[in-house]
């Protein structure tokens, strides 16, 4: 208990501007909406007075959370009665509620807190290694990738990992994509130490203190030695270095989290043409995103359907609504269509959310911080797809894959069309330039120099405690 207390010590006051990837806006609006013939509820929906819940309703990007009152009738109508989080008083037809979930089942602040102070400290540590740990050269394909690790590192491993990062590169640079000057990766197969925080991308200036060697982004493969060899993981990783050197940090599949981490799954996904991440042979991926259905620690999630969204809000599970999007439009048109097109449409999801988020605002509805934030990050996803099929690909099977999808997300494949034909082209130009993110560079420092503290504090404390017997 000491050891933890120091641990958040040493992270909370002697790092107090960690860099933290700001999280994408969510959002929270009034109950207008649009509703469709036909549709009915998956479930029988039953509520207990004074709980509170959260509802889907019919054709409605928004996801409400609402303490049930009680029922009501007016005319040839059932109602229910709840009151919002403000204090507002809301009577909702029975037929026009598609889905409800008990809002108890959603984690609570403090545990949000608390994973994201472990995250902080776990990566801190992670990135003192990367900083002043001493390594070796291992593997080099050319001079734009460099693979380093300690001296019990496999030779051969490297050497794979450079042949796989050499060859998607060249991929993604042929379809207009661009990638760090220079990249240590590094690799620790045969680590003494376990791994805590798992593979990383660090899209920041590094100069190793050892060896003087200096990178403009870095990946580490993580410690375990069920994923440290996982390809999928490897190349999830390197998307993150390719995005953050082909936009500035203020393009929208950057600024929103969720966005980047679906293209990372997506493109790896792509390239090795199998819609899993982190399965390394053992049949249960960490992320799948064909089934949506994904392991987190010791537990097994699915975003199959929008209530799912309170289970564990969570970046990596919630990105599946749109990795899977992209996994079945890619689907219908085929590998190599989607190649060419792929700078196409992260082009497009970058150039056409000023215009969504007009669209929204016009409707009185905000995009802010709540409970409804992957569910438009999703509608925004189909409506970008509904527009380039609309103007590019001309596809029936691409309109299919968007109605289905909207049908098993009870969203409205009219509002869907209705968007599309709105969305206007930002003129705003998001290609990264030299020296853009720069203010990444201190922040690193920030978080290694944080993480030798709390490594020094860990090493020194059982000395310190000892010491208090003897004086």
């Amino acid at each position: 208990m000491k050891l933890w207390f120091l641990r958040t010590y040493v992270i909370f006051f002697l790092m107090p501007t960690l860099p933290v990837q700001a999280a994408p806006l969510r959002c929270a609006l009034p109950l207008s909406h649009f509703f469709e013939e036909g549709s009915r509820p998956q479930t029988e929906l039953k509520f207990e007075k004074g709980m509170r819940y959260r509802v889907q309703l019919k054709s409605d990007p928004s996801l409400y959370n609402l303490k049930y009152k009680g029922l009501s009738a007016e005319g040839d109508h059932i109602l229910h009665e709840f009151i919002g989080t403000k204090g507002a008083y809301y009577r909702i037809p029975m037929e026009d509620i598609f889905a409800a979930r008990p809002k108890g089942m959603a984690y609570t602040h403090f545990e949000r807190w608390l994973n994201t102070a472990k995250e902080m400290i776990l990566k801190s540590q992670a990135l003192a290694r990367q900083l002043f740990l001493p390594i070796q050269d291992l593997a080099q394909k050319e001079s734009a990738v460099q693979v380093v690790g300690t001296g019990r590192s496999s030779l051969k491993g490297a050497e794979q990992i450079a042949e796989r990062v050499y060859g998607f590169d060249q991929h993604f640079l042929s379809l207009g994509f661009q990638r760090p000057l220079k990249t240590l990766i590094w690799y620790e197969d045969r680590s003494l130490l376990p791994d805590f925080y798992g593979p990383f991308a660090l899209n920041a200036e590094v100069i190793n203190r050892p060896s003087q060697k200096i990178a403009d982004a870095t990946i580490s493969t993580g410690r375990d030695s069920q994923y440290v060899n996982d390809t999928s993981l490897l190349l999830h990783e390197r998307t993150h270095t390719l995005l953050n050197r082909t936009y500035r940090s203020e393009a929208w599949v950057l600024e929103n989290v969720r966005f980047e981490e679906a293209l990372s799954d997506f493109f790896s996904a792509h390239w090795l043409d199998a819609p899993v991440i982190g399965d390394n042979g053992t049949g249960s991926a960490i992320r799948n995103l064909k089934t949506r259905e994904a392991r987190l620690g010791l537990r097994s999630y699915n975003r199959k359907d929008l209530l799912s969204l309170q289970e564990k809000p969570e970046e990596h599970l919630d990105s599946l609504l749109i990795s899977h999007a992209l996994w079945s439009v890619r689907e219908a048109l085929g590998k190599e269509l989607l190649s060419e097109s792929l700078k196409l449409i992260v082009d497009s999801l970058n150039k056409h959310h000023q215009s969504y988020q007009e669209s929204l605002r016009a409707e009185g509805r905000e995009y802010t911080e709540g409970p409804s934030a992957a569910t438009y990050d999703l509608e925004y996803t189909l409506v970008v797809l509904k527009k380039l099929n609309q103007s590019d690909w001309q596809k029936t099977s691409v309109d299919e894959v968007i109605s289905r999808l909207v049908q098993e997300y009870q969203l409205s494949d009219t509002r869907i069309e209705r968007l599309a034909q709105k969305l206007q082209k930002s003129e705003a130009d998001f290609s990264y330039v030299d020296h853009a993110n720069d203010e990444n560079n201190i922040k690193a420092w920030r978080y290694g120099v944080a993480g030798l503290a709390v490594d020094t504090a860990i090493i020194a404390s059982p000395i310190i405690y000892g010491l208090t017997y003897l004086f």
